[in-house]
């Protein structure tokens, strides 16, 4: 991941400063959309599932891989197809770790993001401050429809939004900040699994209150399902 994030910080400072090069310059584009991807799949949960649900699938196919295998073999092989496995460096848990990249780097929604409108939502002292989290992405169901949305908290008072149309923009930039602030908070501390972000504690009750109530599967966690269903 190394140099994902190294690109993704050049890309952060450059959206930091509302630096036009963010429009033109393809590699940081990607670049900072594949960040975000990351930043929806690269969890320790959302790795955990994908194992889950790839070593389930894995159990599955198990006798019919054999049987093939039985077939195929040859009499220098090794008898089963788990042992000769067991032989080599593969397993589920390395297939699901080389699965990481590939998702990361899905070529479809790269595009979706890469062809999005990037802005920043920035607010004022008195209006509170951006939380962010171990789930600090919020996107609509998909990216295709018109008023189609994602936002990534990139500092206090700083938020990352991607949008179709300019009417979604002008909804969003339009918003009273402090409104939308505190939306984004209850929202974010809902979804934390196990970590919150604040500059200090004086929003500790406030995410105590909101704190995992409205957890959802992340990509990996609905793929693992997939897998395993």
């Amino acid at each position: 991941m190394q140099p994902l994030d190294t690109l993704a910080a050049e890309a952060l400072t450059a959206l930091e400063m509302d630096d036009p090069i963010m429009t033109r310059d393809a590699r940081l584009r990607s670049g900072w959309s594949r960040f975000i991807l990351s930043m929806m799949m690269r969890s320790p949960e959302a790795i955990q599932g994908l194992k889950r649900g790839i070593a389930a699938q894995w159990e599955k196919s198990i006798p019919e891989l054999e049987a093939k295998y039985a077939l195929a073999r040859s009499p220098d092989d090794s008898t089963t197809l788990q042992e000769y496995l067991g032989q080599t460096e593969l397993s589920t848990e390395a297939w699901a770790v080389s699965l990481t990249p590939r998702l990361i780097d899905h070529a479809k929604i790269g595009d979706l993001l890469n062809n999005m409108r990037w802005f920043i939502r920035r607010i004022v002292s008195d209006d509170g401050e951006f939380l962010t989290s171990d789930r600090p992405v919020l996107a609509s169901r998909t990216l295709t429809e018109e008023n189609a949305f994602l936002f990534l908290p990139i500092g206090p008072k700083a938020m990352f939004a991607a949008v179709n149309d300019i009417e979604t923009q002008r909804m969003i930039e339009e918003r009273d900040s402090a409104e939308q602030v505190r939306s984004w908070n209850q929202f974010l501390a809902g979804r934390a699994q196990r970590y919150v972000y604040a500059q200090d504690d004086s929003m500790l009750t406030f995410v105590a209150e909101h704190f995992g109530k409205h957890r959802r599967a992340t990509p990996f966690e609905k793929l693992a399902d997939r897998y395993s269903s």
